[in-house]
């Protein structure tokens, strides 16, 4: 699996709202900031994108970028810090 950032400018708060629903049907995610979230999924970022704009207007800014194991972050709330540190960490088979 691997790690996504969402990121999103959305103007109506029932795309919003449709928006944040569909981000939670991927099961492993959490918000970050107000218009950012984390979510673990085996897909990848165009297919992770052109799911979530069936959820939004064409206006809408959406950003999916990959996160490739390394990351730094400052107050991040704990459950937060360890949400990170559990997906980000490397996997032994």
């Amino acid at each position: 699996m691997n790690v996504y950032l969402v990121s999103y400018d959305i103007e109506k708060q029932s795309d919003r709202n449709k928006l944040l629903e569909r981000i939670r049907s991927y099961g492993a995610c959490c918000s970050v900031f107000d218009s950012s979230w984390l979510m673990t999924t085996d897909q990848n970022t165009a297919q992770i994108r052109n799911d979530l704009v069936k959820s939004i207007n064409r206006h809408d800014r959406l950003l999916v970028t990959r996160l490739q194991g390394e990351a730094a972050w400052r107050n991040l709330e704990n459950e937060l810090s360890q949400w990170l540190k559990n997906q980000l960490t490397p996997r032994i088979a």
